[in-house]
């Protein structure tokens, strides 16, 4: 056993695995590999000048008798290795190769496993990558003269619920499982989001009903969504429309500026304002943004005590609609006595007739002189 316990451990070229999985969709374990090319074993004893590298064709060989042989490898970290072998021509197959494991801290390698080139060992020990405290290596026994290496394969199983390819079945992904491949899979699926086959993404929940649902799930946050933008540029979220909202300002857009005013901008060819049940209750069409301003000292909605107070943000309770001021009066609609006669009136209604220059009130199924 010339090789055992000699693996270098620092190596110059560490060989990674090759990562090509061979798995299907019903499986967390999947299977990969590992493989080498004869050239890349170095030779360690007696004189490494009796080894002779063949670049057309990748194999190594023995120019000399009693030369030992050791390859690094490296395998992802958590890995099982579940099978090894080495491959050499048939006057090869009389030695032996081992797989080692020798600790960072230590210069004595430990047998994982063994059997004689062109063999395949399936019983390995301590079978568990772990890179935090070991480094990897095969080495052979004293090969002679005329005996080649044509390469090394290691079969290990890895949870690969991080990254898959082309899993058709989403209801096998777990949570932490991220998947690139068909588009037709899950993409993410974790304890708190999750993108469905139908591409439909939920925050909080698994069953989004919505092509984004986003659910507070018991979180105990200020905001469940917050958009930072720098003023309208970009604008914080607009909400367009795939045929005529299609530029960036086309739609409902929301933003903040940097002094603090926060707008509400309507860029379509109506504004409008519906209920539950698709009745109008504010169709305004022009830009919010420069016709109409809302804040306390102008309108004020109390949605207790169902009224409005123009100049008032607290009108009187007893009131639908409480005007306050002390530079502007109450002007009502101001029409023809034709333009009157054409409304379809109802008791109560008040105009100013233009034609008679008089406040008139309709009551009593007719229009009658107020003042």
């Amino acid at each position: 056993m010339a090789g055992e316990g000699t693996f270098p451990k620092s190596p110059g070229d560490i060989l990674y695995a090759s990562e090509v999985n061979v798995f299907n969709a019903t499986s967390e374990n999947k299977t990969s590999y590992w493989t080498c090319q004869g050239n890349n074993f170095s030779g360690v004893s007696p004189d490494i000048n009796d080894i002779q590298y063949y670049g057309d064709s990748a194999r190594v060989a023995s120019n000399a008798d009693g030369i030992a042989l050791v390859a690094p490898i490296k395998i992802p970290n958590g890995a099982v290795i579940t099978k090894c072998v080495v491959y050499g021509n048939a006057g090869a197959s009389a030695e032996v190769w081992y797989l080692l494991r020798t600790p960072i801290d230590s210069e004595v390698g430990e047998l994982m496993a063994t059997a004689n080139i062109n063999t395949e060992d399936t019983t390995i020990t301590s079978g568990t990558i772990d890179n935090s405290a070991y480094s990897y290596g095969l080495s052979t026994s004293t090969i002679d003269t005329g005996d080649i290496i044509y390469g090394a394969r290691i079969e290990y199983t890895k949870d690969y619920r991080y990254v898959a390819d082309n899993v058709t079945a989403a209801a096998n992904l777990t949570d932490n499982a991220i998947v690139r491949g068909n588009g037709g899979a899950k993409g993410v699926q974790t304890s708190t989001a999750t993108i469905t086959d139908a591409g439909e993404v939920g925050i909080g929940t698994a069953s989004p009903v919505a092509r984004t649902e986003i659910k507070d799930n018991g979180y105990t946050g200020n905001a469940i969504l917050k958009i930072t933008t720098d003023d309208r540029n970009p604008w914080g979220l607009v909400i367009g429309n795939d045929t005529w909202g299609t530029a960036i300002n086309e739609g409902l857009g929301f933003f903040q500026e940097d002094t603090g005013e926060s707008y509400i901008y309507c860029n379509g060819s109506d504004s409008i304002v519906l209920d539950p049940i698709g009745n109008v209750l504010f169709n305004y069409k022009v830009d919010i943004i420069s016709d109409l301003t809302v804040d306390t000292n102008t309108l004020f909605v109390d949605a207790t005590n169902n009224n409005v107070g123009m100049g008032t943000i607290t009108p009187d309770t007893s009131s639908i609609l409480d005007l306050t001021s002390t530079a502007g009066a109450l002007l009502l609609s101001r029409m023809t006595t034709t333009q009157k006669n054409a409304l379809t009136p109802v008791n109560g209604m008040v105009v100013y007739d233009s034609t008679l220059n008089k406040f008139q009130g309709y009551e009593n199924g007719g229009w009658a002189n107020l003042i």
